[in-house]
């Protein structure tokens, strides 16, 4: 991918200075680097290939080259710290809805992307997309966040890992067809723009709700594991904050981080 030919494709290309490379370790490393040394907002690295990508609790992500879009965005929102988490629902939940229109526009409307708290989409209950933020912020400020996002888009079932096969999948599993990854990029980047001057305006209070409506497991018993404890309970929403609230022996108590797992399934999803 070609940064001038995917500002070429974008309607707010003005905002945005965007750098793609062959290979990187991780999009995040490198932009968090850049980010420490003072690069502006919604300045955006894209690598074909990741050779260290990186998900949630240090696994490695897959990033075959010509395959998916692999990038990260950096982000200088003036939010209280507190609700830095609200930055990772907006990026999940506006990823989904933009993945939606692009399901619609190649005649599948009734394909739905679901969110697994806090950041994984899913399609008919396999991973197409994941989502790791990475940031640097004190007590009373938000210095920086990296939005690193991972999107299957032109895998066959071959391409994944054999361990994948069940639980991944790419939007040409999906549309039947390979798609153009400037132009989705290009699409999704001012989709994020648009979103997020807007629900900034109201520091993102309405995105708990508007989450909540995508979300799996709502009402569910769930058991979520933090790597180190592994507690069960009922979803019972997301705080105003963007924090899973569980009831567990009647009591609500709110999750700040963790792998969810459905009850029924016994297996993460």
């Amino acid at each position: 991918m070609k940064a001038a030919s995917i500002l070429n494709k974008m309607r707010h290309s003005a905002a945005f200075e965007l750098a793609c490379f062959p290979e990187l370790g991780s999009t995040n490393a490198y932009l968090a680097g850049e980010a420490r040394n003072g690069a502006p907002q919604w300045q955006v690295v894209i690598a074909d290939r990741q050779t260290e990508g990186k998900g949630r609790h240090q696994r490695q992500w897959e990033s075959p080259p010509g395959l998916g879009v692999w990038f990260s965005m950096l982000l200088r929102p003036t939010l209280p710290p507190t609700r830095l988490n609200l930055i990772n629902l907006y990026s999940a939940y506006s990823l989904a809805t933009y993945l939606e229109s692009v399901f619609r526009e190649n005649g599948i409307p009734e394909l739905s992307v679901d969110l697994k708290w806090p950041n994984d989409l899913l399609v008919r209950g396999k991973k197409i997309s994941g989502i790791l933020l990475e940031g640097s912020f004190t007590a009373n400020s938000i210095q920086y966040v990296v939005v690193g996002i991972g999107i299957n888009v032109k895998h066959l079932i071959a391409d994944f890992p054999p361990e994948l096969r069940e639980k991944a999948a790419s939007l040409q599993m999906f549309l039947g067809k390979s798609i153009d990854r400037e132009k989705l990029l290009a699409g999704f980047l001012d989709y994020f723009y648009d979103g997020y001057m807007h629900y900034a305006q109201d520091n993102f209070s309405s995105l708990a709700a508007l989450y909540t409506k995508k979300v799996l497991f709502l009402n569910e018993k769930i058991s979520v594991s933090d790597g180190s404890e592994n507690m069960t309970g009922v979803f019972r929403g997301i705080s105003p904050e963007g924090y899973m609230l569980l009831e567990r022996n009647g009591q609500q108590v709110e999750i700040t981080a963790g792998d969810v797992f459905g009850e029924n399934l016994h297996q993460e999803r």
